[in-house]
C-alpha cells in the first residue's frame, strides 16, 4: 500500500468485505500482515484497534474484545474504589483513556490489564510523594519559577532529564549553588559555557596528575605525558 491518504478507506473497506463474506472481523495481526503495516502504522489509523474499526462500520464487535473491555473496565473500578489516605486523591481512567492505554501497551508487546495497572500504580506513588506538603511546595515554586521564565513543557522536562543525565541532582545542595553561581559569572564575562567547561575540565584533571605525582604514585615522565598538553 503505497498511498498512506487511503490506507483507513481500504481497512474499512477490506474489514467490511471479510465481514461480509465470513461474519467475522479480522485481526489485528491479519490486517497487518494483509496491508504489510506495523502494528504501530495500524494503531496510528484506528488507536483503539478493531473496536474502533468496527464501531466506524456500525459491525459487532468480536467477542474477545467485548470481554477484555468489560475486565479492564472492572479493574479500573477496582483500583479506583480501593482505600487511600484522605489526603491522597486517585487517578480515575475514563473508558477512552483505559482503550488508549491498553493500545499503547499492545503497540509495545505488553499485556494491556498490566499497563493499565502500571499506569494507576505509578499515578498512585506520585500523589503519595507529593502528599507531603513540603514536597508540594517544593514542586509547586520550582514550576512556578519555570512558568515565569517562560519556559514551556517541552523544555522543562528536557532540561531536567539532561541534568539528571549529568548526574547533578545527586551532587550536594551546596555544590549546586557553587556550581550555579560559577554557571552564572561565566555567562555574564561573555564567555562560551563549553569552552569553559572543557577548560577548566583539562586543568582539574591536570591538577589531580599532579598530586598523583607529588604521592609517589606515578613518576615524572608520567605526569608529562599526562599534563604535557595542558
Amino acid at each position: 500500500m503505497k498511498d498512506n491518504r487511503n490506507v483507513k478507506t481500504e481497512i474499512l473497506d477490506y474489514v467490511k468485505s471479510y465481514y461480509d463474506k465470513r461474519n467475522s472481523v479480522p485481526s489485528i495481526r491479519r490486517l497487518c500482515a494483509h496491508f504489510h503495516l506495523t502494528n504501530n502504522r495500524l494503531y496510528t489509523e484506528f488507536p483503539d484497534g478493531q473496536r474502533e474499526i468496527c464501531a466506524e462500520l456500525n459491525i459487532p464487535e468480536p467477542e474477545n474484545i467485548r470481554k477484555t473491555a468489560a475486565a479492564l473496565v472492572a479493574r479500573v473500578k477496582k483500583k479506583a474504589t480501593e482505600s487511600v489516605p484522605s489526603s491522597v486523591n486517585r487517578l480515575v481512567l475514563t473508558e477512552e483513556q483505559t482503550w488508549g492505554f491498553s493500545g499503547i501497551g499492545h503497540i509495545e508487546g505488553l499485556d494491556p490489564v498490566a499497563t493499565v495497572d502500571a499506569v494507576l500504580k505509578r499515578d498512585s506513588t506520585l500523589r503519595k510523594l507529593l502528599s507531603e506538603p513540603r514536597t508540594a511546595a517544593h514542586v509547586a515554586t520550582f514550576v512556578e519559577q519555570a512558568l515565569s521564565r517562560g519556559w514551556t513543557v517541552i523544555g522543562l522536562v528536557d532540561a531536567i532529564t539532561r541534568l539528571s543525565n549529568a548526574g547533578l541532582f545527586r551532587i550536594k545542595e551546596d555544590t549546586a549553588r557553587r556550581f550555579v553561581a560559577l554557571s552564572e559569572d561565566v555567562q555574564k564575562r561573555g564567555w562560551d559555557l563549553a569552552s569553559f567547561t572543557e577548560i577548566a575540565t583539562r586543568y582539574d584533571t591536570a591538577i589531580w596528575w599532579e598530586r598523583e605525582y607529588m604521592n609517589g604514585r606515578i613518576s615524572l615522565s608520567q605526569l608529562e605525558a599526562k599534563v604535557g598538553n595542558v
